[in-house]
């Protein structure tokens, strides 16, 4: 008799929420892991979670990306600012994403090819795509010099 040797794994939030990055769909603060059910997540296999100031992104396994929380300086990379408090999928992403770093009000993606996407804030030129722009909602390759 044959047995399944996939091991599940659930994925837990607790901590600051008042912009929704718990993901839990409320901004009401956890002081104890809360089982996430958000039904974006489920079925999925995450490859790497990261959280910055305000807002969280998710990675699967298959290289698509899940973002919550706040977005006033377009840190979650959808086009827009609103926040979101419950995981949505980043739909203009093109590429597979292996990894992501956040920081506070900015996000870094890096693709299966090897490019670094940004969006959010660039106030200190975080993003590194130059001085011209302050914000974008938008992900912006960023420009390695050799």
């Amino acid at each position: 008799m044959e047995t399944s040797s996939r091991v599940e794994f659930c994925l837990r939030s607790w901590g600051a929420n008042s912009h929704g990055q718990l993901g839990q769909g409320h901004v009401e603060d956890q002081s104890e892991p809360l089982l996430s059910d958000t039904a974006a997540l489920q079925d999925q296999t995450l490859r790497c979670v990261c959280g910055g100031g305000g807002h969280s992104v998710f990675v699967t396994e298959n290289g698509e990306v899940f973002v919550c929380g706040q977005n006033h300086r377009g840190q979650l990379g959808l086009g827009q600012h609103a926040n979101i408090p419950t995981p949505q999928l980043c739909p203009s992403l093109k590429q597979s994403v292996t990894n992501v770093a956040c920081g506070w009000d900015f996000t870094l993606l890096l693709t299966d090819c090897g490019q670094v996407m940004a969006c959010g804030s660039n106030a200190f030129g975080q993003l590194g795509v130059g001085p011209k722009v302050t914000h974008s909602a938008d992900l912006l390759f960023v420009k390695c010099l050799a």
